[in-house]
């Protein structure tokens, strides 16, 4: 096997990375965020209970790992998962997206620096640098780009997936539409932020929001911020 040439792996265009693990690379950034939130969520409240304590004694707990702790049967999997629908239903679930959200930021904004170091002069216009999400980021990430460009030419920009990779196998549900939306919420934070962080990467300040009634077609609506 021959050994890729060292200028080679820092060209953007070459893979060497496996479609399919980043792929479930991005799936898991919902879960952790959830793990995350979770977990600080605990430690406040502890936090809080210890300071209201009589004695107002700092309480030092130790996590005892054994081998039985380590073990994960299907029952326990099975009540993780519907701890985190839970933690989607409660007053957590904003914490879970913005923290999703700002993951999708901080790949999304390395990506427009690396893939345009020498482009910058190209993105005089915020159409362009649109553009550059459409065709260059979007296929980096999602193998595939944007289905549909739409804008008014007055700052306003709608980017239209039609296949949107993370949500191709959430288009059938036996609990119904509305419950699909609810569990596949979290998955679309993360471009969200990714388009954002590219576009600040580029100059263009900008609100991202997304939209769908039918996965896994998904809308992205651009707000420019500049003036």
């Amino acid at each position: 096997m021959d050994t890729p040439n060292i200028e080679d792996l820092y060209h953007p265009i070459q893979k060497y990375v496996n479609s399919t693990s980043l792929e479930l690379l991005l799936i898991e950034t919902v879960p952790l965020a959830m793990r995350v939130t979770e977990d600080l969520s605990r430690q406040m409240s502890t936090d809080e209970d210890q300071d209201d304590s009589e004695d107002g004694s700092a309480t030092t707990t130790t996590a005892k790992v054994t081998e039985k702790s380590c073990k994960h049967t299907r029952e326990e999997l099975i009540q993780t998962y519907q701890q985190q629908i839970n933690l989607l239903a409660g007053p957590h679930a904003d914490d879970v997206y913005a923290r999703i959200e700002s993951y999708g930021y901080r790949v999304g904004r390395g990506l427009g620096e690396i893939l345009t170091q020498d482009r910058r002069g190209q993105f005089a216009d915020p159409l362009d640098i649109v553009k550059f999400i459409c065709k260059d980021l979007w296929p980096t990430v999602y193998n595939k780009s944007i289905d549909n460009l739409k804008t008014n030419h007055r700052g306003t920009y709608v980017l239209v997936d039609t296949n949107f990779g993370p949500c191709k196998r959430m288009s059938t549900s036996r609990d119904g539409a509305n419950k699909l939306l609810d569990r596949a919420t979290p998955f679309l934070w993360f471009p969200v932020g990714l388009i954002r962080g590219c576009l600040e990467a580029l100059g263009m300040g900008a609100q991202v929001t997304f939209e769908t009634t039918e996965l896994p077609t998904v809308s992205f609506h651009i707000q420019s911020q500049n003036k």
